[in-house]
């Protein structure tokens, strides 16, 4: 399903102007790509920029401010993006 689909079923079930639906779409996980990651990347490394800017800078990407942050921070501590090598079982 795509988002928008799921936007309008939630718009039918909880309404234009309700707290609760807002509060749900706030929370909804949206994974980066792999080059969005490797953009956000370089604009932080390169250019220094913080979470809040990058969410000013690309607007139309509807970015969460904490998941921009996160990514950060997992970029200063293990100098990567890439998700963490696993067993593979």
């Amino acid at each position: 399903m795509s988002i928008c689909y799921y936007y309008l079923i939630l718009l039918l079930v909880y309404g234009g102007g309700n707290d609760a639906f807002r509060r749900h779409w706030l929370f909804v996980n949206m994974q980066f790509t792999k080059e969005y990651k490797i953009l956000i990347k370089n604009l932080f490394e390169l250019k220094g920029y913080t979470a809040k800017q990058l969410v000013r800078e690309f607007p139309s990407k509807e970015w969460n401010v904490g998941s921009v942050y996160k990514l950060l921070q997992k970029l200063r501590v293990t100098g990567t993006v890439d998700l963490r090598p696993s067993s593979g079982r």
